[in-house]
């Protein structure tokens, strides 16, 4: 079984005591579609400082050479015990991180949607008028009797979703609650709060007419929601880590999601092998989420939503360079200083 496959039953694992059957289902489904990227970068940032945990966690190499790869497993320096528990640790954290992805995600899209407004015509209208609209409906509702309108499939499978996202963020900060990494997934909900506020700020200001004010002095973010805050300066590849934060594009906002999830995985792995993330490690977040889904084109407002791609494909956009580096100077067993060139 491969690191995804390992990842993704570890997280419905955690979830298979839910209830009842249909919100279980839609759990399941919601993991079994989703790309264990998060999940597998969790693993691979915990084989940065831990090498030996590599052909463990692969099942597909023969015995035999698993067995030469660690030697102290058969003269009985090092438990095999001791071993596979570390593994499952792992696997835990790496789900974790997983499963806090997945209901930020669901979240997000709930959040895009608007969908508690009752009707997916009015999910791109701003957040003011569709609740006005919605205050209309439920007043309409209250004059017209309790059980005039019950309540839609739609509105049904959408209650559902909440519920699931509350669940599986709340799941996956269980599984993080010990580790030294639990800091982060706060930081990170937190953050993912804030930006789906000023992104929805955003799309209010895009339809709302331009300001009479100072339009011809200061240039209107408003009447082009990708223009960022340092329009002299174009972002570019290199910089768009330092940037994402101040620029106005709703798809960079959004993707400031994927950008501290990979980081949280870099560092729950890192916890999880009982060190700090170094540097380069760290760098594969930004460089990760910008070849994967890159803010530096403008693009329409009617975006889809970013999101991972497999993690074969994933991680070979990639191809390590950082993960490699780490990697050498970890097998040895010393820790890089930081003032080696």
């Amino acid at each position: 079984m491969d690191k995804a496959d390992s990842c993704r039953r570890t997280a419905v694992d955690a979830v298979a005591d839910v209830e009842p059957p249909r919100l279980a289902s839609l759990l399941d489904t919601v993991l079994e579609d989703a790309s264990m990227l998060p999940g597998v970068l969790t693993i691979e940032s915990a084989t940065i400082h831990t090498p030996e945990l590599s052909s463990l966690l692969d099942d597909s190499a023969p015995t035999n050479d698993r067995e030469q790869d660690h030697p102290q497993r058969r003269d009985g320096d090092r438990p095999i015990e001791s071993t596979e528990l570390d593994t499952d640790t792992l696997l835990t954290h790496a789900a974790g991180v997983q499963l806090i992805y997945e209901g930020l995600r669901l979240t997000r899209e709930l959040a895009h949607e608007n969908t508690w407004c009752g009707d997916s015509a009015h999910a791109d209208q701003p957040a003011s008028q569709s609740h006005s609209q919605s205050v209309h409906q439920e007043q309409s509702q209250s004059q017209s009797g309790p059980h005039s309108q019950p309540l839609s499939q739609s509105q049904y499978t959408d209650d559902l979703t909440i519920l699931a996202a509350d669940i599986l963020v709340a799941r996956g900060f269980s599984l993080l609650a010990r580790t030294d990494a639990a800091d982060k997934a706060v930081h990170t909900v937190q953050a993912f709060g804030r930006d789906q506020t000023r992104r929805t700020e955003l799309t209010n200001t895009s339809t709302s007419p331009p300001a009479t004010s100072l339009s011809s002095t200061q240039p209107s973010t408003a009447a082009n929601p990708t223009t960022e805050t340092t329009p002299s300066k174009p972002t570019t590849s290199a910089n768009t880590a330092k940037t994402t934060k101040t620029t106005l594009s709703p798809h960079s906002i959004n993707t400031n999601l994927e950008r501290d999830i990979l980081e949280l995985a870099i560092r729950t792995g890192a916890a999880t092998a009982d060190t700090s993330p170094s540097a380069s490690a760290l760098e594969l977040a930004p460089t990760l989420t910008d070849t994967l889904l890159p803010t530096d084109t403008p693009l329409p407002t009617d975006t889809p939503l970013p999101t991972f791609p497999p993690v074969t494909d994933g991680l070979a956009e990639l191809d390590h360079p950082a993960v490699d580096q780490n990697h050498d100077n970890y097998s040895t067993g010393c820790v890089p200083s930081a003032t080696d060139p």
